[in-house]
């Protein structure tokens, strides 16, 4: 067996219960309590690829949407359970980790549940398609700038003036064009980067079907 389907096998959690295992494939029923008491089970498969990377998917698409972005399921009904996290894409390698990616699922399948409920996705959406590889970037940049650069920067643009300053706001000493100017410039061009993928995405939509179940959907406007 994969030894990432090894090692989420033997992290099975209480609430789920194994229906086959396969040498690159676990099917599972997923047991959801929910706040009334009640439990509701998902039917779902998780794989491991030749390629590398681990996908879930509902076994067949019931209870879940075949597809939708809001929802982040994908064209293929594989589950876009985040972005930035190795576990999630190539699987887990340690205990530790399998323990994390059954966390990530139960909440994952929670999201899912409350956006069957409500028709809106309760947690901060994360992007879609390449877009999600720019959002990284973005995220690792700007955990490394002082947040005096970030504040100068967010007040430079609710004022619509060009950050231009003799001096770096991290109070380095340093002139702005020597210090952090080309750190905000390389955050710009990412989020346009970013944007422009995420318009992409939208377009490459064109023709898919709107499952209905959200509120606020790109698809709804093109039903």
């Amino acid at each position: 067996m994969n030894a990432a389907l090894g090692l989420i096998r033997s992290a099975y959690p209480a609430n789920v219960e194994e229906r086959s295992c396969l040498e690159r494939a676990l099917l599972f029923t997923f047991g959801l309590n929910l706040p009334d008491g009640d439990t509701i089970t998902f039917d779902l498969r998780v794989e491991a690829h030749v390629g590398g990377g681990i996908t879930v998917r509902e076994r067949q698409a019931k209870r879940l949407p075949a597809f939708c972005p809001e929802r982040h399921i994908n064209s293929d009904g594989t589950f876009c359970l985040g972005y930035g996290d190795e576990v999630l894409a190539s699987g887990p390698r340690t205990l530790m980790e399998a323990q994390r990616w059954w966390e990530t699922m139960g909440w994952f399948l929670r999201l899912q549940y409350l956006a069957e409920v409500t028709g809106q996705w309760k947690a901060r959406a994360w992007p879609h398609g390449e877009a999600a590889k720019y959002q990284q970037e973005i995220e690792s940049l700007m955990e490394r700038l002082p947040r005096a650069v970030l504040g100068a920067r967010e007040s430079a643009a609710a004022s619509r003036n060009p950050l231009i300053r003799p001096q770096c706001p991290c109070l380095s000493g340093k002139s702005f064009d020597a210090c952090h100017r080309e750190d905000l410039l390389n955050l710009t061009t990412l989020e346009r980067r970013r944007d422009a993928a995420e318009r992409a995405y939208s377009a490459s939509l064109d023709g898919r079907s709107c499952c209905g179940t959200m509120r606020h959907c790109v698809l709804a406007s093109r039903r």
